[in-house]
């Protein structure tokens, strides 16, 4: 086989091979996401250990409780989606990319104003936060431009601009070619 990789059938792989990539940033980004939150929601042993007034947890915990609930079977569901090359799961990923950041406003910010968490927990939350928002922009970004690709590839065929048998025997005759010159060689 050519060592050189013909461009056409590298699109034309794409047809078959999911958009691994992307997916599993997405996936990485509910990794991240989790240890966030796990931090956050252990908050509340730290302030019964200190015995410390739990003014931290409000309505408002519930609320995150939800929203972590809702961001992991979306952000999943956003990974499937993805990996088939589904372009609006690109942009549904840039919003949840935009939330985790501004939820690095919410939580970590105000306990830490109010005292109620440590730095330590406070950079930590704020990293995991904003390698969750890195994952999924990264998915997003990808995801976009192989859609691109895999669908401009599809367009070309389906107009007949690329004839996918007349690139297979081409690389067939090149390889044969290349098969008959080292045997030559070698004689």
């Amino acid at each position: 086989m050519s060592s050189t990789k013909n461009p056409v059938i590298q699109s034309d792989i794409m047809r078959y091979r999911p958009n691994k990539f992307s997916s599993n940033f997405t996936l990485l980004s509910i990794a991240f996401g989790c240890l966030y939150f796990l931090v956050l929601y252990g908050q509340y042993t730290r302030s019964y250990e200190l015995n410390v007034e739990v003014v931290f947890f409000d309505v408002g915990m519930g609320l995150s409780v939800i929203y972590n609930l809702v961001f992991l079977l979306l952000t999943f569901y956003m990974s499937i989606q993805i990996k088939n090359y589904r372009k609006s799961a690109s942009y549904v990923l840039i919003g949840l990319a935009v939330i985790q950041v501004l939820r690095i406003f919410w939580y970590p910010v105000r306990g830490l104003s109010k005292d109620l968490i440590s730095a330590g927990d406070f950079t930590v939350m704020i990293i995991w936060l904003a390698l969750s928002a890195a994952c999924l922009i990264v998915a997003a970004v990808f995801g976009i431009i192989r859609n691109k690709q895999y669908y401009d590839y599809r367009a070309k065929l389906e107009s007949g601009e690329i004839d996918i048998d007349a690139v297979l025997k081409q690389a067939d005759a090149e390889e044969e070619a290349s098969v008959a010159n080292a045997a030559a060689k070698e004689v």
